[in-house]
């Protein structure tokens, strides 16, 4: 049994969608959405041509059936990576090839260190913002953060 995980993932610094560079989106673009096209890309090709049945695992974000103001980029990039998921587990479903994406809320990991800067914020700061933010607006249910070991959980699950 193959299991691939793609898991690449970047923000933009704090800019609207209409205030980001061209640069700065195509850079979250070239990682977020291009970066996981190429992983599974290669992995179900792979299995394909090997015959291995198994299990494809993306990551996205809360942020990506919601956005905010200040993550236009980031936000459509992984929406893109869940339309993708969708596409690609009905096409690859009837060779024993499953394909799921774990979507998690707010997760203290590292990407949010540049979005504090950029936004000028006291260090460690965002993340419990964005996890208020979330509550008040009902995409959170659940209060709280989750952590690394949490989605790594969650892939385990899926790619058993």
């Amino acid at each position: 049994m193959g299991v691939a995980v793609s898991n690449a993932g970047v923000s933009e610094s704090a800019s609207s969608a209409l205030d980001s560079t061209v640069k700065a989106w195509d850079e979250v673009y070239a990682i977020n959405a291009r970066g996981s096209f190429l992983v599974y890309r290669a992995c179900a090709l792979n299995m394909m041509d090997n015959g291995v049945k198994g299990s494809i695992i993306t990551i996205s974000t809360l942020m990506s059936r919601s956005g905010k103001w200040m993550s236009g980029a980031y936000a459509s990039s992984k929406a893109a990576v869940i339309m993708v998921t969708k596409t690609l587990a009905k096409g690859l479903a009837p060779m024993g090839i499953r394909v799921n994406c774990v979507s998690p809320g707010v997760v203290e990991t590292d990407i949010y260190n540049r979005v504090e800067e950029g936004m000028v914020m006291e260090k460690d700061t965002l993340v419990d913002w964005l996890v208020e933010q979330s509550i008040e607006g009902g995409q959170l249910l659940i209060p709280g953060k989750g952590m690394p070991e949490d989605i790594a959980a969650a892939v385990a699950f899926l790619a058993s």
